[in-house]
C-alpha cells in the first residue's frame, strides 16, 4: 500500500541519519550557523506603502501631495468639552499645543485654535496678534471676543472648531521621515511612524491622568 511505502521510506531514513547522526548534527548545525549570520542583512520596513505595487492610484497621488507640501506626515489631536471658550478650556488647549510641539520627535509646524494669528485693521495700519492672547482672559465678553474673532475665519470655523465649540482639532505637521536606510540599524531599531505613534499616544496618557 502506499502508506506502508511512505513509513518504510520514512523508517529508512532515520535509520541513515541515525548511522550518520554525526554528519547530520554538523550538517544543521552549519546550516542554522549561516541562517544565524545573515540576520544581520535582515530588514524589516514599517512603511505602509510596501503594500501597494509602484504605479497604484494611492502611491500616485501621495507622491502628488508629497510634491506640494514637502510631505503627509500629520499628527492631530481632537478635544472635545462643553466649551472651549473658557478660560480653562483655552489653557488646556495651549498646553497640550505646545507638549505636542515639545514631545514629537518630528514636530515642525502646529495649528490649533490658541496658536493662530489674526489681522486687524486701524487707524495706525494693520496689526497682526493671536486669536488668544498670552494671558487669557475670564472676563465673558472678551471670551466672547475670542468666539467671534475664531469664527471669522473660514479656515478655523470650517476645519479646527465645530459649529457649537465643543470640539477642536489640533493639528500638527510633521518633518520629512528619514529613509529606511538611516533609522533602520543597530538592535530593534523603531520606525519614525512608530515613534510618532508612541509619543502621541505618550501625551494621550498623560491627559487623561491629568498630567
Amino acid at each position: 500500500m502506499k502508506v506502508e511505502r511512505i513509513n518504510n521510506w520514512f523508517a529508512l531514513c532515520s535509520k541513515r541519519m541515525m548511522r550518520n547522526r554525526w554528519v547530520v548534527l554538523g550538517g544543521f548545525i552549519l546550516i542554522l550557523a549561516i541562517g544565524v549570520s545573515g540576520l544581520r542583512y535582515f530588514k524589516v520596513s514599517a512603511s505602509w506603502e510596501d503594500y501597494f505595487l509602484e504605479d497604484d492610484p494611492m502611491l500616485v497621488k501621495t507622491e502628488e501631495f508629497k510634491e506640494i507640501f514637502g510631505n503627509d506626515n500629520f499628527a492631530a489631536v481632537l478635544t472635545r468639552c462643553d466649551n472651549s471658550f473658557t478660560k480653562d478650556n483655552l489653557e488646556l488647549i495651549r498646553e497640550l499645543t505646545n507638549e505636542m510641539v515639545d514631545s514629537l520627535s518630528y514636530a515642525d509646524k502646529i495649528t490649533s485654535l490658541t496658536d493662530i494669528e489674526f489681522m486687524m485693521g486701524g487707524e495706525d495700519g494693520i496689526a497682526i496678534e493671536q486669536i488668544v492672547p498670552d494671558t487669557i482672559p475670564t472676563d465673558p465678553k472678551q471670551l466672547e471676543e475670542i468666539r467671534r474673532k475664531a469664527y471669522m475665519k473660514p479656515h478655523v470655523a470650517e476645519r479646527l472648531i465645530s459649529k457649537d465649540g465643543t470640539l477642536s482639532w489640533i493639528i500638527l505637521k510633521l518633518r520629512t521621515f528619514p529613509e529606511d536606510s538611516i533609522w533602520n540599524k543597530g538592535k530593534n531599531p523603531v520606525s519614525p511612524e512608530v515613534l510618532t505613534g508612541n509619543e502621541l499616544d505618550h501625551i494621550r496618557r498623560i491627559g487623561q491622568n491629568g498630567g
